[in-house]
């Protein structure tokens, strides 16, 4: 069970951090509406088809060898512990001109373009996933359903206080949730650790 509350966890952190594409979906929503803020957000299942499935694929190739496993452990807990210090330091948000939204075409090639999302389905998507569909198709149903129900839940609701309140992302608040998620990103970028260790001490 701490295998999904860690991928939710995860999902609602890239959900309510100002990466590429929630950037992108705030500057949708001021630009134009929040309805298109929310189109942005569903890039990602569009996106996360093929490269989800590309990196699973290779990943299962590769379970059966504790160092190669060991080595994508400390990589993704790199990641996590990056992601996190992005928290504590968020990025400005740019302003978006007035033109034709696109707005679900504009998120697609974001998401595309962003490398992050390749890392994420390499060290932690992938991982995380085949651990748990290795236990049956309900734990890896339960995977697909944490990772998106959280982070578009949480991206939502940025869009929806960012349509309401203006400044939202700006304000001591927002930042605050940042730097909280930040810490319990931190925490299971150590367990990543010990858990590469582990995977080195028994090969």
């Amino acid at each position: 069970m701490i295998e999904i509350l860690q991928i939710a966890l995860i999902g609602l952190v890239a959900g309510i951090t100002p990466g590429p594409l929630l950037t992108l979906a705030i500057s949708q929503t001021v630009a134009h509406h929040r309805n298109e803020g929310i189109k942005t957000l569903l890039a990602p299942f569009v996106t996360d088809i093929p490269i989800a499935t590309v990196s699973i694929l290779l990943l299962s190739s590769l379970a059966y060898s504790n160092i190669v496993l060991a080595v994508i452990s400390f990589i993704g807990a790199a990641y996590l512990v990056f992601r996190a210090v992005r928290n504590f330091i968020p990025a400005k948000r740019e302003e978006s001109e007035k033109k034709e939204p696109m707005s679900l075409k504009k998120g697609i090639i974001t998401n595309f373009m962003n490398p992050n999302v390749y890392i994420f389905w390499m060290t932690i998507g992938g991982p995380g996933f085949i651990t748990l569909w290795n236990k049956g198709i309900f734990w890896g149903a339960g995977f697909i359903v944490a990772l998106y129900a959280s982070f578009l839940g949480g991206g939502i609701t940025v869009i929806l206080l960012a349509d309401r309140f203006k400044g939202l992302t700006k304000s001591n608040g927002y930042k605050w949730v940042l730097r909280s998620l930040g810490l319990v990103l931190l925490f299971f970028a150590g367990r990543l650790v010990w858990e590469g260790i582990h995977r080195i001490m028994n090969s």
